[in-house]
């Protein structure tokens, strides 16, 4: 079993970090929710510097069948896959 806890900036996704007996895997989300973060930190009148830790928060861990590694991977795509529900909540719907 692996221990999953996905890192947020504010209320976006921007890291997950899951460990088991052996290691601790810690993986950034992609250039997608990077730029959602920065976009969103623009409209809020927020300066992102290289000490944000400060506006970082960590989810609620859950477990996870496997090792940290493929646990990682899969969260990864998961997360991917769930990348317009959190741009919508993070700037609503798109304007037509």
């Amino acid at each position: 079993m692996a221990t999953v806890q996905i890192i947020y900036w504010r209320e976006i996704p921007s890291a997950v970090e899951v460990s088991d007996a052996g290691c601790i895997v810690r993986q950034p989300l992609s250039v997608r929710y990077q730029g959602l973060i920065e976009r969103v930190a623009a409209e809020r009148g927020i300066e992102l510097t290289g000490d944000d830790g400060a506006q970082l928060s960590t989810g609620i861990a859950a477990e996870e069948p496997g090792d940290a590694y493929t646990v990682v991977l899969n969260i990864l795509e998961e997360m991917e896959q769930r990348f317009p529900e959190f741009e919508r909540q993070a700037i609503g719907p798109p304007h037509m």
